[in-house]
């Protein structure tokens, strides 16, 4: 970085900053407040272990613990471990290895096997398109060159792998002999022409693609999850949630073919599942209740997807490809956002109070078709963000991951969610404070100057927080109004869960006719969702969670490994920010945030687990 012009500059700057007395007046009020800190009895409450019980002892852990059990049961009584060493297997396990070659050979077949078979079924076929096919799939045949050895030796691609600081294990890609090549090039090929003699060669292509990607997902179940990282926010549920069950299939399927497989329940996990058991029993209760069955089914299999998560993420290389699939969808969700708000594609004004805010046309709502949802995930992979920035050593890599960041905040300020804004600015306050708390010396300026180069419509926006002349702040206050009201009479049981059920009983409690989906809270939501005990179950989770996290980071920082208590401060710091942003919206009614929240906080759990290991290690 020192040899850089960039890179001085910063530098330069930093040391000025360090030989001046501001920075040695709060590194002296860092070290007091620090000391403060430690001997309180909220650090005691959030790091300290002190005497407790192993919650694998109780009863509750036992009772929930008992699918698992079963499957590992079942895995031991089928013994499929002699299936990883069969020829269907093998022969599986080489095909994807041909697949992910890109050799020149199994693609020259299947251009020639599909071409020759498609046209004989379809004759009205133009005869050059079917020459030039053939002609090119037969010079991939003779050529018999794997395409990832090429891109092995990319320059460019070297360098594309080099700025996301990328690692491919190429070595995975082992050729076959040239004759498996063709055969599976001919089989691709003739199941495609077949196929697409129904559907369409498009649609035949797509299928045979989502076949060979099942197998992969089935291969290495980790791949599944990175799949489901990278497009749960770029896809509607309908393409998530087949992913998501086939995820959980192959890790199944992956437990009964290692001998000794045992599954993770962690306390979060315990607690996830006692708070599927409460929605559940209220969705008996519910005023909707198929509608709230339904919603439940998708609340199993996106909160229970923190379950395979952590049973899957057991390495820190795989837990940070899954940060860096998060961060990359990220950046392309905000950059559509952005491209969404500058050329004004999908208009929506439904957002937007156009007599209070003249200036403001238009909010960012991407993929997630809501700028208050879009805001919610941008805090997520923003704060994924900044701890990936501060852990990088090279500059490049630190450089590009910097821009990715800067592109998100950028998207979460063109949402117009003040809400959202609030959330991100706890979530600084808390990353910076714990990460270097002397670099207060440098925002405390950049606060002051803010107000001088953010747009009028940014500080028109958020000057109206609290400003009840405000059409939206209005309707918000009236709608909690109206759902407090509710809980009073349904506080233990709730009135189910999802809109159905939210719907029938809201207009006999409104104040005034405000039409509302749902409460515009999340922990409200919860109240009416599943009565006391889900919020109850769900607060404890998330102190929990925090509590663990404080303990990875002390953990991580004592055996110096600064890697994992950066990015576990910046998860730690993004979920809090989320949760602000919970208390001026309900998050949970967009479906993909339930997968993608409960999917981060496995990510962060998994490197405690992987902290504990190292620890016991040393």
């Amino acid at each position: 970085m020192e040899n850089s012009l960039f890179g001085s500059m910063l530098l330069y700057f930093w040391m000025l900053y360090k030989d001046s007395y501001l920075y040695k007046l709060l590194t002296h009020l860092y070290a007091f407040v620090e000391r403060l800190f430690v001997n309180s009895f909220f650090y005691s409450l959030l790091v300290r272990e002190g005497k407790k019980r192993d919650y694998k002892e109780s009863r509750t852990y036992k009772i929930f613990y008992t699918p698992f059990r079963c499957l590992e049961w079942i895995g031991n009584k089928i013994s499929l471990e002699g299936v990883r060493q069969s020829c269907v297997l093998g022969e599986l396990r080489r095909y994807i290895w041909s697949v992910f070659s890109l050799n020149t050979n199994l693609i020259g077949a299947f251009l020639v096997s599909f071409t020759a078979l498609y046209a004989l079924l379809h004759r009205g076929l133009n005869k050059y398109v079917v020459i030039g096919a053939i002609g090119v799939g037969i010079i991939g045949i003779l050529m018999n060159r794997d395409g990832m050895r090429i891109i092995e030796h990319s320059k460019v691609m070297q360098a594309v792998f080099y700025l996301l600081d990328f690692k491919i294990d190429f070595d995975f890609y082992v050729s076959q002999d040239r004759l498996r090549h063709l055969i599976y090039g001919i089989g691709l090929g003739v199941l495609t022409a077949a196929t697409g003699a129904q559907i369409g060669p498009v649609m035949a292509s797509v299928l045979v693609a989502a076949f060979t990607a099942l197998f992969m997902i089935f291969y290495r179940p980790e791949y599944g999850l990175y799949a489901v990282v990278f497009v749960a926010p770029l896809l509607g549920t309908k393409f998530v949630l087949p992913l998501v069950f086939l995820t959980i299939l192959s890790l199944v399927v992956k437990s009964f073919m290692e001998k000794g497989f045992k599954w993770v329940l962690d306390e979060v996990g315990l607690l996830i599942m006692g708070l599927l058991v409460v929605f559940f029993v209220a969705s008996l209760y519910s005023y909707s209740r198929m509608s709230s069955f339904v919603l439940w089914f998708i609340y199993l299999c996106f909160m229970g997807f923190y379950l395979i998560s952590v049973n899957i993420t057991n390495k820190k290389e795989v837990l940070m490809n899954v940060v860096k699939f998060f961060i990359l969808s990220g950046t392309l969700v905000a950059l559509y956002g952005i491209m969404q708000y500058v050329f004004g594609w999908n208009v929506n004004n439904g957002w937007v109070d156009q007599e209070m805010f003249e200036d403001l046309k238009m909010r960012a709502y991407s993929t997630l078709e809501n700028p208050n949802v879009l805001g919610a995930y941008l805090i997520l992979s923003t704060s994924l963000g900044m701890g990936l920035v501060c852990t990088k050593q090279k500059l490049l890599p630190k450089l590009v991951y910097l821009g990715c960041t800067g592109i998100m905040i950028l998207c979460l300020a063109l949402t117009y969610s003040r809400g959202c804004w609030l959330g991100f600015g706890v979530a600084i306050i808390i990353f910076m404070t714990f990460y270097n708390g002397r670099l207060w010396g440098l925002f405390i300026p950049a606060l002051l100057v803010a107000p001088l180069v953010l747009p009028d419509s940014i500080i028109n926006r958020f000057a109206s927080i609290g400003n009840m002349e405000e059409s939206s702040t209005l309707v918000r206050v009236k709608i909690w109004m109206s759902s407090l009201r509710m809980v009073g009479d349904f506080l233990w049981t709730g009135v189910g869960m999802g809109t159905g059920a939210y719907g029938y009983v809201y207009p006999f409690y409104a104040y005034y006719y405000v039409f509302a989906l749902h409460s515009h809270n999340t922990f409200i939501q919860l109240l009416l969702d599943g009565g006391i005990m889900a919020l109850v179950l769900f607060l404890a989770l998330i102190l929990v969670f925090i509590r663990k996290m404080a303990t990875c980071y002390t953990k991580a920082m004592k055996i110096k490994d600064k890697d994992i208590a950066i990015i576990t401060l910046g998860m730690s710091a993004g979920v809090i920010g989320f949760l602000v942003q919970g208390v001026f919206d309900h998050l949970f009614y967009n479906y993909r945030l339930i997968l993608i929240f409960f999917v981060f906080i496995a990510l962060a759990m998994s490197f405690l687990r992987v902290i504990n290991n190292k620890e016991a290690s040393l």
